[in-house]
């Protein structure tokens, strides 16, 4: 595909970082602005500095990095190519039959304890999960109806469309126009994916989502597919925050049951999916 490159690999991911960490810098500033305001509602000043940091540290570095080294900026963020409906009805199929199996990874990583020589790793590692967690809990407080309608929006619709034009559209395609291959860059760019988020005890989920948003990229050609599957799976976390059912304490011969059928389920419909490419 011609994605109209201006410039050399190297070039591009120079741009491309300088252009993020002016970003970056730009989108704390203006976070701890909002964050810092005596007297304003926490909660609202939090979700300001979430959009705030969403526009500038993700929808801006991709789009100004975009028109920078592409003739076809919309071309290599995938934007201009509409996404088939069966396709969408797969990714989706594929995200809730991964439910049970993915709440296992989760659990197991979220119980991971690192050795005891790296144990001020571990308490630094621990205070960053804790601070997140704060963050989350403080973002989605609140009820009602409306309230849920603005987390949806913000944790939903939002980070998935910034996160994938920042790390599916522009980082994955860059890594990508290089030597290390499809495979290589799609799985770097979970790597980077996940420890963007500071939250080490859900590392390895998130990697492989990240992966799964890129093969959906790679597959589709279009971020769109990407984007949706991504505020999908947001929401899914957001309802499930704000209305709870009930917890498993134990894992039973059921459950071990219930998670092998969900993984061959999975890669049944991924391979189904990846042959309709």
């Amino acid at each position: 595909m011609n994605l109209g490159y201006r410039y050399n690999y190297t070039k591009r991911l120079f741009y491309f970082l300088v252009i993020t960490f002016v970003c970056l810098v730009l989108a704390g500033l203006v976070a701890g602005i909002l964050l810092n305001r005596t007297g304003a509602d926490a909660a609202r000043m939090l979700r300001l500095a979430t959009i705030a940091q969403d526009l500038i540290a993700f929808v801006l570095p991709a789009m100004a990095t975009s028109v920078m080294v592409s003739a076809l900026p919309a071309t290599m963020l995938g934007i201009d190519r509409p996404m088939r409906i069966s396709q969408l009805l797969l990714a989706v199929a594929v995200m809730i039959a991964s439910i049970p199996a993915m709440n296992v990874i989760i659990e197991w990583n979220a119980h991971i304890s690192l050795p005891r020589w790296c144990a001020p790793v571990e308490e630094w590692m621990r205070n960053a999960e804790n601070r997140a967690a704060e963050s989350v809990a403080l973002m989605l407080s609140g009820s009602g109806l409306g309230v849920t309608v603005v987390s949806l929006l913000i944790v939903g619709v939002l980070a998935g469309f910034s996160e994938e034009l920042f790390f599916r559209g522009t980082l994955q395609r860059l890594i990508a126009s290089g030597p290390l291959g499809i495979h290589t860059s799609i799985w770097l760019t979970a790597v980077i994916f996940s420890i963007f988020h500071f939250q080490f005890f859900g590392f390895f989920p998130r990697v492989l989502l990240g992966a799964w948003f890129g093969y959906l990229f790679y597959w589709s050609g279009s971020l769109w597919l990407a984007v949706i599957v991504h505020a999908f799976n947001n929401a899914i976390y957001v309802l499930s925050y704000k209305y709870p059912v009930a917890a498993i304490d134990s894992i039973g011969v059921g459950d071990y049951a219930l998670c092998i059928g969900s993984v061959i389920v999975t890669a049944v419909l991924i391979s189904r999916m990846a042959r309709r490419r």
